[in-house]
């Protein structure tokens, strides 16, 4: 009968602690609880299009939540609220519990078209159990004027050469739009041409159309790098649009001095220097002779070894005199190198005056 007693009073207290253990999982929760989409996703856009989307922020926890430390990844996105009828930017934001709150979500798409525009959205929370979220915003695809490659790149051209790429223009997400013409941005060393395609791409989406080919000419004119556009003029439905080529490259001279331009004296510990050398090589190894051509009075050009290789040294000296009595006017020295039958001419300019430090 004892133990009959025992399990019939245990029963109630088993019960209880049942009921209470029920009673705390259902109870919400004490802190702030953020629930937010980690991802939002804006479809198919057009290039240079300020694309938004929407999202919601709720809070299922005890507590407001705020949100605040808000970063993204470039300067194209942000995350907005609305005020007055309007969206705009925020530093803090604060949900109420059991509430939620509408947001924007804006994006300049500025991805190449045929490939996806991502960004990312970061911010703070005071959630425990999530201090920090991300919110990934992506445009599937973007559409517009693709080309390929999406740029002419020369590399390294010598003066005096020529050298061209050709670059396939394809639409993107509409197969009316029509490419009427192609223009330089500096004709006098880059030239363009437009062609036609050289057939229908096989497999490519029904939205996507080869529209043409650019041919794009570097002139090797004058040393230095390049840093230019092709223009590419579009219209569809009397709608004009404007896209752009970068060209990149370099125009490398033969024979080239450095410093090309050089200042003394040089003021040292020791006192002034009239005295500084220049080095002078050739592109691609190439052997050559170097040869002093015009010098002005009061200066002198001493050549240690003169011929045979691809790489020469210059001294340059001048006389004090010219320093103290000199109208202070920059000079050159002439020199020439001379690879095969090609003679190049180098400048090098002298300027007088004291300095502190090494050449400039």
């Amino acid at each position: 009968m004892r133990r009959k007693f025992v399990v019939w009073a245990c029963i109630p207290l088993f019960a209880g602690g049942v009921g209470y253990a029920v009673q705390v999982y259902n109870s919400p929760p004490i802190g702030p609880v953020l629930e937010y989409p980690t991802r939002v996703d804006l479809g198919d856009r057009e290039m240079g299009e300020v694309a938004v989307g929407t999202i919601t922020i709720a809070n299922r926890g005890g507590k407001d939540l705020r949100i605040d430390r808000i970063e993204v990844s470039c300067t194209c996105a942000g995350l907005e609220r609305e005020l007055d009828g309007r969206y705009v930017p925020f530093d803090e934001l604060v949900v109420e519990p059991g509430t939620a709150t509408q947001l924007a979500v804006r994006m300049m798409i500025r991805a190449m078209p045929g490939t996806p525009a991502v960004s990312q959205i970061h911010f703070r929370t005071n959630d425990p159990v999530q201090p920090a979220g991300t919110i990934d915003v992506v445009a599937s695809r973007v559409n517009g004027v693709a080309f390929s490659p999406t740029s002419a790149v020369f590399g390294d051209v010598l003066v005096g050469d020529e050298a061209e790429r050709i670059v396939e223009v394809r639409s993107i997400g509409t197969t009316s739009l029509t490419l009427d013409r192609v223009v330089s941005s500096d004709p006098s060393s880059v030239e363009v041409e437009l062609l036609p395609p050289m057939s229908p791409d096989a497999g490519s989406a029904p939205d996507v159309a080869f529209l043409g080919r650019v041919r794009v000419k570097l002139r090797g004119s004058r040393p230095g790098p390049v840093d230019r556009q092709v223009l590419v003029h579009t219209s569809q439905e009397g709608v004009r649009s404007t896209w752009s080529i970068p060209v990149t490259g370099r125009v490398a001279a033969l024979v080239t001095a450095y410093p090309d331009r050089i200042v003394l004296p040089m003021t040292t510990p020791d006192g002034s220097v009239y005295r500084a050398r220049c080095l002078v090589t050739s592109y691609g190894g190439r052997a050559f002779q170097l040869n002093v051509g015009s010098i002005p009075d009061g200066v002198s050009v001493r050549l240690p070894d003169p011929g045979g290789g691809p790489v020469r040294f210059a001294d340059i000296t001048v006389d004090p005199a010219i320093v103290d009595h000199g109208t202070g006017q920059p000079l050159a020295v002439f020199l020439s190198a001379q690879v095969g039958d090609t003679t190049i001419p180098i400048r090098i300019a002298v300027e007088c005056r004291p300095v502190t430090g090494g050449l400039p």
